[in-house]
């Protein structure tokens, strides 16, 4: 079953979208509807989506900025633009893009939605086909689930299983060995500066990509990547561990000189009779030596740039850290979760910015990185108690 999501602003659309159609019928499972595009964005961050249906006009960001990020960020994603028929001169520009499947037009013709969904179906399924094994068994997944294990967040057997279970991984968490492996990038920076045109996210990637999601000796998963640090976790499925980490250590240091022209080292290797004494593991194998020092520039980057678009993605990327150990290491050292700190410095640059200068409310908002007005008033009021104008208000009377 393949995961689809919706994404519109207008409530009455996506009510019916959700109730009227069988969505099992037509190969998909209904895994979100968002009224907000920031919320859907966050919720492409944190989880696997194959398809897409959204509105084409939209608060920032509307459905052609979507269509643009997935085509960057989640290439194997495809989408179905929704848009009244007036709109069409500006649907053009998405149809343009390879990962747009279908435009339709409200109100919506049953029959047309209706094969819209067999293309979208027929072409994320050819994507599939063409994608390596672990790619196909959603090595997004994998990894978080695979990242919050060596976190120690599953407290028990029952739960580290049933996440498993969603990557279709069952096993005997009592009797399944594992290692946890670290490998360093020789003069990764100097790497990264002059011989990698792209950025870190897509190197993580790419480094994934040249290792076989299984094989019938054990699982893989490149659970963090730091500063040129690999840690790759193996879960085991037979007896023969050392000849199996030897093999996967030869080929993986083979394969990132052959295709990457990368020098590389194994820097330590961690060995657990099962995966359940690894449920919480020493604080030692958790960490690199320079952390600390990447959530620090981390931090400073978002006070500079909290008036973009920003994302724990970009955020993560800049430090050479992956997304998901990025964010948990993030937490660990700030007490906070990524998006509640970059909210926290939005709130408190709009208030002094609402205190201390003449700018109207719209231009704040927009200062401070928030593209619809009604979404800023909503978090600034949920922050300090009443809204951006009466907070205005209230400052302007005391000075």
């Amino acid at each position: 079953m393949l995961n689809l999501i919706l994404i519109d602003d207008d409530l009455l659309t996506l009510d019916i979208l959700q109730t009227s159609i069988d969505w099992n019928k037509y190969g998909f499972s209904l895994s979100g509807a968002f009224s907000n595009s920031l919320c859907a964005l966050k919720y492409l961050e944190e989880n696997t989506v194959d398809a897409i249906i959204t509105d084409i006009r939209m608060p920032d960001p509307g459905g052609l900025e979507i269509c643009r990020l997935c085509r960057d960020r989640y290439a194997n994603i495809r989408l179905v633009i929704l848009s009244a028929f007036r709109d069409f001169s500006y649907a053009q520009t998405a149809i343009g893009y390879n990962n747009v499947i279908s435009y339709l037009t409200k109100p919506l013709n049953f029959k047309e939605f209706k094969q819209a969904l067999e293309l979208l179906y027929n072409s994320c399924l050819d994507i599939h086909k063409n994608l390596p094994i672990h790619t196909f068994n959603d090595v997004n997944r994998l990894l978080l689930v695979c990242s919050n294990l060596i976190f120690g967040l599953y407290k028990t057997p029952k739960e580290l299983n049933s996440q498993l279970a969603t990557v279709n991984i069952v096993l005997d968490t009592a009797q399944t060995a594992c290692s946890l492996i670290d490998i360093h990038i020789e003069n990764f920076d100097e790497f990264i500066q002059n011989k990698w045109h792209h950025d870190a996210e897509q190197l993580y990637h790419a480094i994934a990509n040249i290792v076989p999601f299984e094989s019938t000796e054990a699982y893989f998963a490149l659970v963090r990547y730091s500063f040129g640090n690999l840690g790759w976790l193996i879960i085991h499925k037979n007896s023969m561990y050392q000849a199996c980490i030897e093999q996967f250590s030869n080929s993986l240091i083979k394969n990132l000189e052959e295709i990457f022209s990368i020098k590389a080292k194994i820097t330590k290797t961690h060995f657990y009779e099962s995966i359940e004494s690894f449920i919480s593991p020493d604080e030692n194998i958790l960490t690199y030596s320079n952390e600390e020092d990447a959530i620090s520039s981390a931090l400073e980057y978002i006070n500079q740039n909290y008036h973009k678009n920003l994302t724990l993605v970009d955020v993560a990327g800049h430090v050479f850290m992956s997304p998901s150990y990025f964010s948990m290491y993030f937490k660990k050292l700030t007490n906070q979760k990524f998006i509640d700190h970059l909210t926290q410095v939005r709130m408190e640059k709009a208030a002094y910015l609402l205190k201390n200068t003449g700018y109207n409310i719209t231009s704040i908002c927009e200062m401070v990185g928030y593209r619809h007005l009604g979404h800023f008033y909503s978090t600034f009021k949920k922050q300090y108690g009443i809204t951006p104008a009466e907070y205005k208000k209230q400052n302007k009377k005391t000075d």
